[in-house]
């Protein structure tokens, strides 16, 4: 895009895309659904500011993180920090990876208390065999009959941008945080930081942040 557009107008270019193109399309058939068919669910499987444009229709959404357990909770917290309480949070973790209950299991930890009420997995294989199956079924089994985990961290991160394993990721900084929400930079618009005790940016930042810090 450069040199015509700027990163700025290229980002906000992206944004509307996403809101009234993808998000749009998404709802008006989440909307014919629910008219022609009342009672059926509809999900969508994207990314980004659509999820908040979406919320106002659909009633739930896919996310397939695959990354590190602290990667995994940033990416479904901030997801679950612009949908309605009551839509469904479908999180599909570790596919195509043959991973043992043992190490599965923290990565379906993270997704439920990252407030994910469907714990799945992905491009897994199940049906290779019945022991394979058994796998992916007991990596989910403490989790099924629970309600959805719902907390108010009073901390909120702000993780921007990271590249793997550097000190540029916000994961060598946040170490030993256990309880906090999270704000992607497209979330911004669509969370504000009067909930919160502590707001702990890394290379990020949020529009109402000079006025949260001079309330006090």
């Amino acid at each position: 895009y450069s040199p015509v557009w700027s990163a700025e107008e290229m980002n906000r270019y992206r944004s509307w895309v996403q809101e009234n193109m993808e998000a749009g399309a998404h709802n008006e058939f989440g909307r014919h659904v629910h008219k022609k068919y009342p009672g059926m669910r509809v999900y969508a499987f994207n990314s980004g500011v659509a999820v908040a444009a979406q919320s106002k229709v659909l009633d739930g959404h896919f996310i397939d993180p695959y990354t590190n357990t602290m990667g995994l909770y940033i990416s479904l917290r901030g997801c679950r920090a612009v949908m309605r309480p009551d839509q469904d949070l479908v999180a599909m973790t570790w596919g195509n990876r043959e991973k043992p209950v043992d190490q599965r299991m923290p990565q379906q930890a993270a997704c439920y208390i990252a407030g994910s009420n469907i714990l799945s997995t992905f491009g897994d294989g199940e049906l290779k065999d019945d022991a394979w199956l058994s796998t992916v079924r007991n990596s989910v089994r403490p989790f099924i009959g629970l309600p959805v985990f719902k907390s108010s961290p009073k901390v909120l991160v702000l993780p921007g941008q990271w590249s793997g394993a550097t000190l540029s990721s916000v994961y060598f900084w946040i170490t030993g945080f256990a309880h906090y929400d999270v704000c992607h930079g497209w979330a911004a618009p669509y969370v504000k930081l009067d909930n919160y005790d502590l707001v702990f940016a890394h290379a990020a930042w949020h529009p109402d942040l000079p006025a949260w810090v001079k309330k006090g």
